[in-house]
């Protein structure tokens, strides 16, 4: 491992050997954390952090017995740092090729975690002292880790950590899981498929899908349904996942006016989009995102809720999901920055 200072943000960034921040980050993509999983992951987070912020309160904030949210707190903090320890399923084994880490969670949302705490560290050397973060489970489903963190005390500022490109979010739109589902009839199929469930389903898709608004975005995730080729499939259903950019009212508005034949519900509560904080100094360079993320709860005990972080969204969840050390460092000083500015 290099010699480089883990304070210097300008250090030997172009050498192929890995600096103490980059190998954190390496070792959290080595340990595998899906949604649900993140127990192992939690630990060797926490072992850092004792090593890092040695005068730091490192503890674990409950969800279930084998989950947790990870929170490193000193003094009085005005800001948490925070981002997600889950991942989604899939993605290229951890490798570092001497310009970008590849793994999944490199960039959605690992990086991040390392991006704050890289940048924390360096603030405390220029003299912040009061500081919290909170590295949270469950962002990938059902935000569990988040709706727990509403539960401690509020800090005056909360930086959430996703891949914005290293671009404050002005605008970041909302989300639902939605399902679909439809009955038909089970039957020989040399009778025709006017009672099809899967038939009437690619009809109503495809309505919906053809003549979506633009403030609403439908990924159909998974499709099922039927019992055999040669049977009229007697139901279908398929999972959806919906991107809001205003009010989540719109979408129920849409859904009775397209969809004349299917049943649809909600699995979990629609997010309307959010108008987010951005610093000042930031507000030109400032953009929109069409993903969700856990500020969707934060902003309901959170004054001054911002969205950053490195990387590209085009690069999360896929099967080459990276991040540049190059982005990396930029995220690191630039959080620095944020942090002296508001502690």
């Amino acid at each position: 491992m290099s010699s480089v200072s883990s304070n210097n943000l300008d250090s030997s960034s172009t050498t192929t050997e890995l600096n103490e921040w980059e190998q954190i980050l390496f070792d959290l993509l080595s340990v595998p954390s899906v949604t649900g999983n993140e127990r192992a992951v939690a630990e060797v987070l926490e072992d850092h952090l004792r090593r890092w912020f040695p005068n730091a309160h490192v503890w674990r904030q409950s969800i279930s017995a084998d989950r947790w949210n990870v929170i490193i707190q000193y003094g009085e903090p005005t800001f948490t740092l925070t981002s997600h320890m889950d991942v989604v399923p899939g993605g290229p084994l951890p490798a570092w090729t001497g310009d970008s880490m590849i793994g999944r969670g490199a960039c959605d949302a690992k990086g991040q975690i390392v991006a704050q705490l890289w940048g924390l560290h360096s603030a405390l050397a220029k003299g912040v002292t009061d500081y919290r973060c909170a590295f949270v489970v469950g962002e990938e489903s059902d935000a569990v880790g988040a709706q727990a963190l509403l539960h401690l005390e509020p800090t005056q500022y909360i930086l959430n950590g996703e891949p914005t490109e290293n671009c404050f979010v002005k605008r970041a739109w909302g989300s639902v899981d939605l399902e679909i589902s439809t009955e038909g009839r089970s039957a020989h199929s040399s009778l025709g498929t006017a009672d099809s469930a899967i038939h009437r389903l690619v009809f109503e898709l495809s309505d919906l899908l053809s003549n979506q608004p633009d403030d609403l975005s439908f990924n159909v995730g998974v499709i099922r349904g039927g019992l055999a080729a040669n049977v009229q499939a007697p139901f279908a259903a398929c999972d959806i996942c919906v991107r809001i950019r205003g009010s989540s009212a719109s979408l129920e508005d849409y859904l009775p006016q397209v969809l004349k034949q299917a049943h649809w519900l909600f699995k979990s509560p629609p997010t309307s989009g959010l108008e987010l904080y951005v610093p000042k100094d930031e507000i030109g360079s400032a953009i929109e995102v069409r993903f969700a993320s856990d500020c969707s709860l934060y902003v309901q005990r959170y004054d001054r809720v911002m969205l950053f972080g490195p990387g590209s969204i085009q690069d999360a969840h896929t099967d080459n999901e990276s991040l540049s050390r190059s982005a990396l460092r930029e995220a690191a000083g630039r959080i620095c920055d944020l942090v002296c500015s508001i502690a």
